[in-house]
């Protein structure tokens, strides 16, 4: 197995971030708090991701799986590691207190699709922040008047946001790396569509690349890389993805009219792809999958992918490694096209390497 350690040159550049106070960073300059470089270690054999612990105010499961979506997504476009997440199993932990794969998840003891994850590392992420009168970036003031009735006024709050990433080896839980950097969100970035805090994403891109600076070993973009683009995530299981003692994005809208939970569901849609036709977006809604946004034979587009080889699929990391476990011959693949149900051949051949440039790295995903 090969070898992996920071080279005297990274160690040095972490050592001088230590020293200054900010960086050039996303969108401004942000504050490098503390570093740890990976060690010098064996390849490991895949990355367990946690739901990610975002200490924010109103906060639902759907953020714990939405931006550990956004960290394997970085890491698809980077790695041949298989890729585990919050929808492969059962936490029996609060996301903040997760440490140790073995003992606070049931990845061991699944009687399908188990998984040995002796050799494997796993991904901590935690986001926190500061906010004045712990209050919503953008805040509607109800206000009064005598004269105009009642009227709406908004202000900004400036929030300070503080991202600490962690990877451990998943068997013992033994730290190996960390990264955490602190930066001001700009509440005018916020858009009525796409990601609600896309500051907040950047910074995860950012903190991933920090953490695997130059670990060649580990993000090994092979002539076997296989690219898993184009695909909209399962909207309604991000909503329904529930912790204990942590209600879903789905439960905290149960008591409201059809009308307010439709409008909530049509709002998450444009979180993760904007300008869905309405069509795609009802039969992806009623057939929970992930639905293609362009043709790859024998998939054609607005499908929605719901089984790969008997399993289900609803984040493109799965379709990613169930794809790879399928091996040569491919495997059966079923798919919702309009009012059918389909079973297809799929045997998608791995890309060739890409390139990327630096700017390209630290781009969104």
């Amino acid at each position: 197995m090969s070898q992996m350690r920071p080279s005297r040159l990274v160690v040095a550049a972490f050592a001088g971030m230590l020293m200054a106070s900010s960086l050039t960073g996303c969108g401004g300059s942000f504050e490098v708090v503390a570093e740890r470089p990976l060690p010098e270690t064996e390849k490991p054999k895949g990355i367990i991701i946690f739901p990610a612990a975002v200490m924010i105010p109103g906060s639902t499961p759907l953020e714990y799986a939405s931006r550990a979506n956004d960290m394997a997504n970085w890491l698809l476009a980077r790695t041949e590691l298989p890729v585990v997440g919050p929808f492969d199993y059962k936490v029996y932990r609060l996301p903040d207190e997760l440490r140790v794969a073995s003992t606070s998840t049931n990845l061991m003891t699944r009687a399908r699709d188990r998984i040995d994850i002796k050799g494997w590392l796993a991904l901590r992420l935690m986001i926190t922040e500061n906010r004045a009168h712990n209050t919503r970036d953008i805040v509607d003031m109800r206000k009064n008047s005598k004269k105009k009735g009642q009227v709406y006024r908004q202000r900004a709050v400036e929030a300070t946001v503080r991202l600490e990433l962690e990877l451990f080896e998943a068997m013992r839980g033994k730290r190996l790396a960390q990264i955490v950097i602190k930066d001001v969100d700009d509440p005018s970035a916020l858009s009525p569509d796409g990601d609600p805090r896309p500051h907040v994403q950047k910074m995860i891109f950012k903190a991933m690349s920090m953490l695997f600076a130059e670990q060649a070993a580990l993000l090994d973009a092979t002539p076997r890389r296989r690219v898993r683009k184009g695909f909209v995530p399962s909207v309604p299981a991000l909503a329904s993805y529930s912790i204990p003692g942590k209600p879903s994005f789905l439960d905290k809208h149960k008591d409201k009219d059809d009308t307010d939970r439709q409008a909530a569901m049509m709002g998450l849609w444009d979180r993760y792809k904007p300008g869905l036709p309405t069509k795609a977006v009802y039969v992806a809604g009623k057939h929970h999958g992930l639905l293609a946004l362009d043709a790859r034979d024998p998939i054609q587009k607005h499908d929605v992918v719901m089984m790969v080889g008997g399993k289900k699929v609803f984040l493109p990391h799965q379709l990613d490694r169930y794809l790879q476990q399928c091996g040569q011959a491919g495997c059966e693949v079923t798919v919702r096209r309009g009012f059918k149900d389909l079973k297809l051949q799929v045997n998608w051949r791995p890309t060739e390497k890409l390139e990327m440039s630096p700017d390209e790295e630290d781009k969104d995903e």
